[in-house]
């Protein structure tokens, strides 16, 4: 009975330290010292840099999404359009959103090894081109199905950067580097909306000025203002899109798609030995 539990005990040290040993290897980058500190991960690894610029890219861009997407499709229809329900508009995002995240747990149960870069590259791809078509044409319907796109990324965005974390972020200092990296996140947000509030304040106050008596003139600058004013909405709108693609190209230059295949081939291929080797072993007990 005794030896039997000493097996036991023996055999279940044995797989807890080939766990530890997969877990080290499935990692880029290993478990650093105590002594290692944020800084010297950062200037160590080019990809924590990477990821972190993709994190303030998008999610950024999000944020400014959420302020202005209100404002830009009541723009499209105009003072004497029809009133826009919200409430379904987003709706309409929500479902967008359960649609990618759905499109992301599919393409990662079907394809034999998938590359999270190239989800991530892909992903940021759409959402460029989604925030670049509102300045296409001044169209609600087609302003709306670019925001349903962009919606749609985002459902992919974020498991897909959950996964690309846990490879390449140490457990014990992933919390603090994404709180660093949202310090420049957020002053990106504040910098890009205080320019356009001061924009527009200054286009109000350019309005107030030049009133002339005349209706006709009144009537002139006001359409002149409200032209303009929709354009820097969605030209700001584009301009997060442009980032959103410099982020993609950094994703691309610093990770590669083919190197992120390999690895996760090299995984697959570790996992299939330990499920054999763990096979083996209860063949050997069964004899």
């Amino acid at each position: 009975m005794l030896v039997r539990r000493r097996r036991w005990w023996e055999q279940r040290r044995r797989e807890k330290r080939e766990k530890r040993e997969r877990r080290k290897k499935s990692r880029l980058i290993r478990s650093p010292d105590k002594e290692r500190t944020i800084l010297s991960i950062l200037s160590a690894h080019p990809s924590v840099l990477a990821l972190g610029f993709v994190q303030v890219a998008y999610e950024g861009t999000m944020h400014i999404f959420i302020t202005l997407w209100p404002e830009i499709l009541q723009e499209t229809v105009g003072k004497s359009g029809a009133p826009i329900q919200f409430g379904y508009v987003f709706s309409g995002f929500m479902v967008s959103v359960m649609v990618g995240s759905s499109l992301y747990s599919s393409y990662v149960r079907r394809t034999s090894s998938p590359s999270n870069v190239f989800a991530c590259s892909v992903m940021l791809g759409v959402a460029t081109i989604a925030l670049l078509l509102p300045l296409a044409a001044h169209n609600f319907w087609l302003t709306l199905v670019s925001f349903l796109l962009f919606e749609m990324t985002a459902g992919g965005y974020h498991p897909c950067m959950g996964v690309m974390r846990t490879r390449l972020v140490p457990s014990n200092v992933s919390a603090t580097m994404i709180t660093l990296f949202r310090v420049p996140q957020n002053m990106l947000v504040v910098a890009l909306l205080l320019c356009y509030e001061r924009g527009t304040h200054k286009e109000e106050t350019v309005v107030e000025e030049d009133s002339a008596p005349a209706v006709s003139a009144v009537s002139a600058v006001s359409a002149v203002s409200a032209v303009s004013h929709t354009s820097r909405s969605t030209h700001l709108l584009a301009v997060c899109g442009v980032v959103l693609c410099l982020s993609m190209v950094v994703l691309l230059l610093v990770f590669g798609v083919s190197r992120d295949v390999v690895a996760a081939r090299r995984r697959k291929e570790e996992v299939v030995e330990v499920v054999e080797v763990n096979k083996k072993k209860k063949k050997k007990k069964k004899e």
